[in-house]
Formats: C-alpha cells, sequence, structure tokens
C-alpha cells in the first residue's frame, strides 16, 4: 500500500507504480503475433532445443539479466534494454497527429493486439473526435482524459501505463485536475459483489456521507440513480485504474472502489436494504471535496497490499508456516551498485533468503507452507525460476523469448534471458503441502512464479479470483505533448510451444486460475469489515481440513494422474499420449478433439488412472461452450452447447500423486 502523502498526485503515484510494474527486462518485439508464431516457429526452436540440452547457466543468466534490471532501475525508469523496444518522441506535434501517430505505433508494434482481438481502427475512431476537440481548444486537460480513456479502455493490459516526465511536467497538472474533478469527491463508502449477485456495502467511512446517511457494512444496494447498481457498475470508466486492467474480476473489483467517488457536489440516489431489518430506504448522498484523499485507498475484497519487506516470515496455529512475497526484485542501494559482482551478489542472496526459509519449515518438521503472492508486483524471472528450482527434482522451461537484432533477424542465440529455465540442483528443500495464494493484483513475474508452482505435484492455488493476466516483456514508450508519457510491453513471453503465455486473450481467457476459489459472501463481508485476513484463514481452514489425509501420502509421488481416454455419448475414444507420467512429472498428450452439436445435449465423460480417494477436476485455462458444464468430483461434462463456435480449454485432474493436465479443442457446429 502506498503511503497516503504519495498521493498527492497522478504523476508521482504513477512514478512509484511503474517503478513496481515495469522491472522486468525490455525486449524488442515488432511483429505481430500470428507472424511470429506461425512462420519463425522452425528455426527459433532449434536454438530453444539447444539452450535446453545445455542447461543454461543460472549463474550466467543472473549476472547479466541483474546487470539489465538493476542498472535500470538505479536511474529510476525503464530498465536497460540490450534489444530495441519502441521509443518515440512525439511531444512536439499536435494533439490529432500525436494520436493518429501513437495509434500506428500500437498497431505495428504492440505485441499482443491480435492475441486481444483489438480493432485498432475501431479505436481510433472513437476517440478522434474527442481528440480533435482538445486541439481545437488547445485544451491539454481534455487531451489527457481522452487519451487515457482511448489507452486503458481500449489495451486492456498490467503492463500498459501513463506517467508525467517530470514532477513539473504541464500533463501532471492536467491529469491532477482531471482526477479531482471527476473523482475527487468521496461519497464514503465502497462496496463488494458478492458471488450471489447482490451488491453489499463493504466500508463506510467515519464522517462521511454514508456513515452520516446511516448507511452501514452489510447493506445491500440495489440502485444507484435509478439504475440497477449491477448495470451501474459496468459503466465504470477504467480510465481510473490509471493503468490496463485486462480481467473482467479486476474490473469488477476497481468499479466496487470507484463507485464511491464522484464530482464534488454531485448526487447519488441509492436504494438500500438494511442488513438489519430488511427496510427498504432511498438515500441521497453529497459527495463531499475529498481531493484525492482516498481515491487509491482499495478497500476492495482479498487485495491485501504486501508489507514493507519483500519476505515477511511467521508461523500460524497449527505449526503452518506463510510466507509472503512481495516482489520478485532483490534489494539495491538508491544510488545504484559499485559493481556487477554487486549486483549478482544481491540476486543471489534473493534466492538464498527464499532457500533459507524453505530449510528453516523442513528442520522444524513442517509439513504445510502459505506462499502468499497477493499483491506481488512482479520483477525479474529468472529469480522465480531459481526459487522453483529449489523444490522439485525436475528440469522444464520456465519462459523464453526472442528478439530483432539490428540486422532485423529473430534471434535468441546466446542471449541470457532469451530462456530460463528450472533446473534442480539437488533434492527439494521443501516437500510437504504447499498453498499458493493469488488475487487480481498478483502481476507480471509474480503470476510466473505461482503459474509454475502449480505445475508442482505438492501445491494448489487459492484465492478468490485468478491472477492479473500481465505477464509481455515491458519497455516501449511514447513520449506525448505536455510532457504525457505512455508504456506498453514490446514483447510476450513463450511456453515450450511458443504459445503465449498468461495475458489475457480476445475471450477474456488468461492468468493463473485457483485451484481452490474462496467465495465472495455477506459473512466474508462482515468479518473483513472487521479486519480479518478472510482469505488466509480460509487457506489455514483449507491446509487443516487435507491435513490428516495428506499425511498418509507419500513424500515423493511416483507418478502423476492421467487422462486416458474420454467417453463422449457412450463411445470411448483414447488420448494420444506422447509421453507418461512419471517421478512426478504429468504426461504429455497431444490435444483431444471433440465435435459436438449446438442443440443438442451431450456427455463427456472422463476415463483416467483412477486409484483412490480424493480427486477432483478443474479447467486451468480456457472455457467451456455456454450450456456445458464440468462436474469436478467425477470429471464429467455434460449439458446442451447452445451455439456453434470453436473452444479450447485445459482440463486438470488431481490427486494423491498430483495433477495431470489435458487439453481439448471442441468444435460445436
Amino acid at each position: 500500500m502506498l503511503p497516503h502523502d504519495d498521493r498527492a498526485t497522478f504523476a508521482h503515484l504513477q512514478l512509484i507504480i511503474n517503478n513496481l510494474n515495469t522491472i522486468r527486462s525490455e525486449l524488442a518485439w515488432s511483429l505481430l503475433v500470428g507472424m511470429r508464431v506461425h512462420s519463425l516457429r522452425e528455426p527459433i526452436e532449434q536454438h530453444i532445443k539447444m539452450d535446453i540440452q545445455l542447461k543454461h547457466s543460472f549463474k550466467r543468466a543472473t549476472r547479466t539479466v541483474l546487470l539489465s534490471l538493476l542498472l535500470g532501475l538505479a536511474v529510476g525508469m525503464a530498465p536497460l534494454a540490450w534489444s530495441k523496444p519502441v521509443d518515440e518522441d512525439l511531444s512536439e506535434l499536435p494533439f490529432t497527429e500525436a494520436y493518429q501517430r501513437t495509434i500506428d505505433l500500437l498497431a505495428e508494434n504492440y505485441p499482443l493486439g491480435d492475441w486481444k482481438g483489438i480493432d485498432w481502427e475501431q479505436a481510433r475512431q472513437r476517440y478522434l473526435p474527442e481528440i480533435t476537440a482538445a486541439e481545437t481548444n488547445n485544451d491539454l486537460q481534455a487531451f489527457c482524459r481522452a487519451f487515457g480513456r482511448f489507452a486503458f479502455n481500449t489495451i486492456r493490459d498490467g503492463h500498459t501505463w501513463l506517467t508525467a516526465i517530470s514532477e513539473d511536467a504541464p500533463a501532471m497538472k492536467a491529469f491532477a485536475g482531471i482526477v479531482a474533478h471527476e473523482r475527487g469527491g468521496s461519497f464514503g463508502l465502497t462496496v463488494a459483489s458478492l458471488d450471489d449477485g447482490k451488491v453489499v456495502v463493504a466500508s463506510v467511512r467515519p464522517g462521511e456521507p454514508a456513515d452520516l446517511a446511516g448507511i452501514q457494512v452489510g447493506d445491500e444496494i440495489t440502485k444507484w440513480n435509478g439504475t440497477p447498481i449491477g448495470e451501474r457498475l459496468t459503466t465504470i470508466d477504467l480510465l481510473w485504474a490509471l493503468e490496463g486492467t485486462p480481467t473482467e474480476e479486476g474490473v469488477k473489483r476497481l468499479a466496487d472502489t470507484f463507485i464511491g467517488r464522484g464530482t464534488p457536489g454531485s448526487y447519488a440516489d441509492l436504494v438500500v436494504r438494511s442488513a438489519s431489518d430488511g427496510i427498504v430506504s432511498s438515500i441521497r448522498l453529497e459527495a463531499i471535496d475529498d481531493p484525492l484523499g482516498h481515491m487509491f485507498d482499495l478497500a476492495v475484497l482479498g487485495s491485501t497490499a504486501p508489507g514493507n519487506d519483500t519476505f515477511e516470515f511467521h508461523w500460524m496455529n497449527g505449526g503452518i508456516a506463510h510466507l509472503a512475497i512481495s516482489s520478485l526484485v532483490p534489494d539495491f542501494p538508491e544510488t545504484g551498485f559499485e559493481s556487477d559482482d554487486q549486483m549478482l551478489a544481491a540476486g543471489m542472496e534473493y534466492v538464498e533468503t527464499f532457500k533459507d526459509y524453505m530449510r528453516t519449515v523442513t528442520a522444524a518438521g513442517g509439513k504445510e507452507l502459505i506462499i502468499d503472492l497477493r499483491g506481488n508486483a512482479g520483477g525479474a524471472d529468472i529469480l522465480g525460476a531459481m526459487m522453483v528450482s529449489c523444490l522439485t527434482r525436475e528440469s522444464w522451461l520456465y519462459t523464453q523469448n526472442v528478439y530483432l537484432d539490428d540486422n532485423g533477424e529473430w534471434v535468441n542465440e546466446d542471449d541470457p534471458f532469451a530462456v530460463s529455465m528450472i533446473e534442480p540442483e539437488g533434492d527439494p528443500l521443501f516437500e510437504g503441502n504447499i498453498l499458493v495464494m493469488v488475487d487480481s493484483n498478483t502481476v507480471s513475474a509474480g503470476e510466473g512464479f505461482a503459474y509454475h508452482l502449480q505445475k508442482l505435484p505438492n501445491v494448489r492455488v487459492i484465492g478468490t479470483t485468478r491472477t492479473n493476466g500481465s505477464y509481455a516483456w515491458t519497455g516501449s514508450r511514447v513520449f506525448l505533448p505536455g510532457g504525457l508519457v505512455y508504456g506498453f510491453p514490446s514483447g510476450p513471453a513463450l511456453d515450450e510451444d511458443f504459445q503465449i503465455m498468461i495475458d489475457v486473450d480476445r475471450n477474456g481467457v488468461g492468468g493463473v486460475y485457483p485451484d481452490i476459489r474462496i467465495p465472495t459472501s455477506i459473512n466474508r463481508v462482515m468479518r473483513e469489515a472487521n479486519g480479518e485476513d478472510v482469505e488466509l484463514a480460509s487457506t489455514v481452514e483449507e491446509m487443516i481440513q487435507t491435513r490428516a489425509a495428506r499425511e498418509r501420502i507419500q513424500a515423493t509421488p511416483v507418478a502423476c494422474p492421467t487422462i486416458l481416454a474420454f467417453e463422449l455419448n457412450g463411445e470411448s475414444t483414447p488420448v494420444s499420449i506422447t509421453r507418461p507420467a512419471s517421478n512426478g512429472v504429468a504426461a504429455q498428450s497431444n490435444p483431444f478433439d471433440i465435435l459436438l452439436t449446438a442443440g443438442h445435449p451431450a456427455n463427456i465423460r472422463t476415463i483416467w488412472d483412477w486409484r483412490k480417494e480424493p480427486s477432483g477436476f478443474t479447467i486451468i485455462q480456457g472455457e467451456l461452450p455456454a450450456g456445458l458444464v464440468l462436474n469436478r468430483e467425477t470429471g464429467e461434462i455434460s449439458g446442451t452447447p447452445r451455439s456453434a463456435g470453436d473452444f479450447a480449454l485445459q482440463v486438470s485432474v488431481k490427486d494423491w500423486r498430483g495433477r495431470g493436465y489435458q487439453w481439448l479443442r471442441i468444435h460445436v457446429e
């Protein structure tokens, strides 16, 4: 959580945020995703295989990566790049030309445009009248507002951001004026959208309008200014997030907070059902002048901000260890490092700190560990790879990237950040039960860490929502009139199949999904209003409930569960397994194709190497066609698909041996 005195202006706030959220290495990537994946895959794949076979040196990689990463942090701007991201100066152009040139740059260079299905011309025309009017009136504030709406409503990406080039830049004053005028008033409350569709009051500020009107935490709000509140929440402008918000869950949770803000002196007419006696009342609130005072105090459910320290460790009741990690960034002096060796030492010290905690839990006889990644701001993937490496006996690809060199050639040869590998150096330092906590503020390298932890057979992910869904490589910037600076990713991160990892796609699929979802209920709202960390309490409860069963499990599973076949309406077809499960590593198999007809009932039964309870199924990525549902206990998919289309999803089965995966491709005619 940022201190209140650092929120006085938009620019200063964003400078702090961007130093956290843009610490990933900058790689240039100018071609569109489809061209990269298909036409370039084969030649690049040979280099990747060579790096994997040679067991890419972590010490060599760490040294160079930290050099790029930490020198960039030391100068206070985006990190230094050994590739060529976009760095375009349009600051002297008229508003309209700067806007048009920015869209042209994005259409050519934003690497996730096709992935997210962005229609650049539609976006251009949507905001062009506002930009043109701002230029006609020489109104920098109107330009900043229109450009901000374009930026955050068009590109749903947590690695996009706006800032001012300096504290005295005109854009800083302009944007601060926008925020103060349009969201500088407070109605004195935030709300929570419950799983049952109701919207209730989540917090009330003492002495502010909602409190003075008698509104209490838990009261249900049904209408806001004559509109059903559920509809009203969907109209909150994403501009007020001040950075890209890719997931619908993230948008909803921000809206739950920002609905309590408005223009000073404006009115909100509410229809409220009292939680205490059920009486329905109409209440009018007038926003008091509260310029940015509580604008970013996000009292939304589950968004626990990290503490002051990168690592925070303590023992909880029942002998459960809790380790919160706020970022994947080593400590570094404000004045920078005196030598490369000093930078390398900082990165290695970060990893050793994590290892020491693992040794501590094991030495104390601990069997359960909570790794809390809520609010993790990201950092360096190499550190995540090294931490996962000390928890497994297996090696696999963590992430990979390629870039354009000065000759326009796609290369990754001899570049230490092109391939990150998980490479264990011995036995796992901890082999007990691990629950990884995530939320919509787990972003970037924090998501990559959760993603690979989830692959371990003794790990499950738990949370109210999936992670942020922003994993691309940052680095591109456009300098705009008035000292406004817009930043966006320069290249995506790819998995071993050259597919984009984690970033939310055009269908809203992406991020790291919890194996166990913590519900949002009225009981939870009341408990959190009293200061309880309900997510952490729920995680501890899950640990305790499964302890007895897990104590009977072998420390090292001999295999992972495997889906062997699918039975469609009584007819069984085997899955093509390319590598069987072994030593706790899931089997590799080809995607399984299923053909269905819209309007016709379907029953898809999972056949797997069942041995004993407990077990469970979940969808890790993608989604089923509308009308079909997954039985989480049996793995059966049933229902009637409603409309035609193509659907890709990854089904996971988990039992005492670990977790197995299977991709399904469902075509509905």
